[in-house]
């Protein structure tokens, strides 16, 4: 599988399907307003990036970095895209472009008793099945991974 991630700006043809797939795949409570995320993108440690498969877009990722590590913010693949593999295409395609840094991301705590439960161990697997894994749970309700 080939994926290419391209940074995103307002002339990409996919800029709107990559803003409303970021709209509509994360809780209100875990987004920062997508116009700041653009005005940050445009420092150089932070990518916006729309990622696409054989010339048709995907997803998007957006990764922000210090030092050696880079910590992956936000991860989503269109509806129309699931299920074929290309989560694990781009995060494939994140490790390449991170390579030789620390890859970190944050999922939901496993909680027995969360409505999405059933969804979180889901979550957990696929982080693990492509090289990540848990570090620590922390304080708050999230767990941190790290790409092997």
């Amino acid at each position: 599988m080939s994926i290419e991630l391209i940074r995103l700006n307002r002339k990409l043809p996919d800029y709107k399907s990559v803003k409303r797939l970021y709209k509509s795949a994360f809780p209100a409570d875990e987004k920062a307003p997508f116009g700041l995320l653009m005005r940050k993108s445009k420092k150089d440690n932070v990518d916006f990036w729309a990622a696409y498969s054989n010339d048709k877009w995907i997803g998007l990722a957006y990764v922000l970095s210090y030092r050696d590590i880079s910590y992956l913010f936000y991860l989503a693949i269109d509806d129309k895209a699931r299920g074929n593999g290309f989560g694990s295409g781009v995060l494939g395609a994140l490790k390449e472009k991170y390579k030789g840094r620390n890859l970190f991301l944050a999922i939901e705590e496993i909680d027995e008793k969360a409505e999405n439960y059933a969804e979180r161990i889901n979550r957990k697997k696929f982080y693990e099945k492509n090289g990540f894994c848990l570090l620590y749970t922390s304080p708050s309700p999230r767990d941190y991974a790290a790409s092997r």
